[in-house]
């Protein structure tokens, strides 16, 4: 399958990185110093699973590049838009895009965009960065996709990517129900990236502590309450997913709180955001979810004018 990588970052670098490596047909979508690394020296990955290095195709745009049997769109939630419309000259009716971003609403936002081709959504909890150009850090041996179709109509195209994940040794779950599985990641990351970003902590250090544990789990349950009404989580998401912080080790930082350490914009939209607007939506209250989300907004804003 034609694959072309839009988003060559952490999440893009690697999972594109090994379907390069497996022999798959792949280009890389960079800019920059990025994508003159990558089209010199290729794609160095360091990760808890075996590093590697490979020689990869990469460009800026793809004007002339044939159409594109899969798309892994792995670029930040609020570049979006953007990076859909650098996409249209390679989707037609039978490309599969598969969106690996943060937040419940991307997979279908694209597909509006698209008009055309179908769009899976995925969630992974994988820990992979970009820490200079061309050389990913992966350190977590965590690197599981769960996806599946929005409509219940998308077997064909599900088969085809697990087949070729599989192929690239990247292990799957097929979703019967995404929507649901993107919502337990929300009820993950709300209070991970949120409460972390504002305050400056990491995960662990807010979970060490009885008075910001209660407050973490607080944003979660506010959270789960949300995902409940929305997708149908089950009420015992909270205790599962706060044992499973207990028992996994140190989760290490939210990429939210380093892009914002890094004076990044921040996927604030897409994480605390959403869970204000569906809210808002099902008419359930989240005043923890909205002081943090009002709360980094400005924070945001004032922390990118002073680049």
């Amino acid at each position: 399958m034609r694959t072309v990588v839009m988003g060559s970052g952490g999440l893009g670098g690697y999972f594109g990185g090994l379907l390069a490596r497996s022999g798959a047909d792949v280009t890389f979508v960079a800019r920059g110093v990025h994508l003159q690394t990558l089209q010199e020296r290729g794609l160095t990955v360091r990760s808890a699973n075996g590093n590697f290095h490979v020689a990869v195709q990469a460009g800026a745009d793809l004007q002339e590049h044939p159409p594109a049997a899969f798309v892994l769109f792995c670029v930040k939630t609020y570049d979006a838009e953007a990076a859909a419309a650098l996409l249209q000259p390679v989707i037609n009716p039978d490309t599969i895009v598969l969106t690996l971003q943060n937040g419940v609403d991307m997979a279908t936002a694209l597909q509006g965009l698209f008009g055309r081709g179908t769009v899976l959504a995925g969630a992974t909890r994988i820990g992979s960065t970009l820490v200079a150009p061309g050389v990913i850090e992966q350190p977590t041996t965590h690197r599981l996709i769960e996806f599946g179709g929005l409509t219940g109509q998308e077997q064909a195209q599900v088969d085809r990517v697990q087949a070729l994940l599989t192929v690239a040794q990247i292990p799957t779950v097929v979703s019967a129900n995404i929507q649901r599985s993107l919502w337990e990641k929300l009820v993950y990351i709300a209070p991970f990236s949120g409460i972390s970003t504002l305050t400056r902590l990491t995960p662990a250090q807010l979970l060490a502590d009885a008075g910001t544990r209660q407050t973490y789990r607080a944003v979660m349950q506010e959270t789960a309450t949300v995902a409940q009404a929305v997708a149908g989580v089950a009420p015992e998401i909270v205790a599962q997913t706060m044992h499973h912080l207990d028992t996994s080790g140190d989760p290490g930082d939210s990429s939210m709180a380093v892009d914002f350490q890094r004076q990044r914009r921040i996927e604030i939209e897409a994480i605390n955001g959403a869970v204000v607007r569906h809210g808002q939506r099902v008419q359930i209250p989240t005043p923890l979810n909205q002081l943090i989300y009002h709360a980094l907004v400005v924070m945001d804003r004032h922390n990118r004018q002073a680049v």
